[in-house]
């Protein structure tokens, strides 16, 4: 039917969810409509994002919202965010960060400061000596 369309990926998972929709409203889709569904749904450019409370798509968020921040700083935001009474989304933690810290809320613990991660050492090879032909050979 349309041999120029590629499978993308969650096409399977929204297309399950399109039949289960249309059976429950009593429609009975035909495996004709269920493969011109399918088509449109590779055919699409983007698929809208499935809510979900998820570590990644917080960091994803905080990231494309806060153009410059790092991935540490995100972090400290995500565990800040579980110790709070919300939704575990971006949306909740940009709300608690806008309210006034009055003597009306909840006392917090202060935050700790992000520290940077250490600098890795890179381990140097120990010097040794070997005796090769009975000379004594360092390496």
């Amino acid at each position: 039917m349309a041999p120029e369309v590629r499978e993308k990926s969650g096409v399977w998972y929204r297309l399950n969810r399109w039949r289960e929709e249309q059976i429950t409203s009593r429609r009975r889709p035909t495996y004709g409509d269920l493969v011109r569904q399918y088509i449109a749904l590779n055919r699409m450019e983007r698929f809208e994002k499935i809510p979900q409370v998820r570590y990644i798509n917080f960091l994803a968020e905080f990231l494309a919202e806060r153009m410059g921040t790092t991935r540490a700083e995100a972090i400290a935001a995500w565990k800040h965010l579980k110790k709070l009474d919300a939704p575990k989304n971006y949306a909740s933690w940009a709300r608690a960060q806008a309210k006034p810290k009055g003597h009306h809320s909840r006392p917090q613990r202060p935050e700790n400061p992000v520290k940077p991660p250490k600098p890795c050492k890179t381990p140097q090879p120990k010097q040794t000596k070997r005796r090769i032909r009975g000379k004594v050979v360092a390496g």
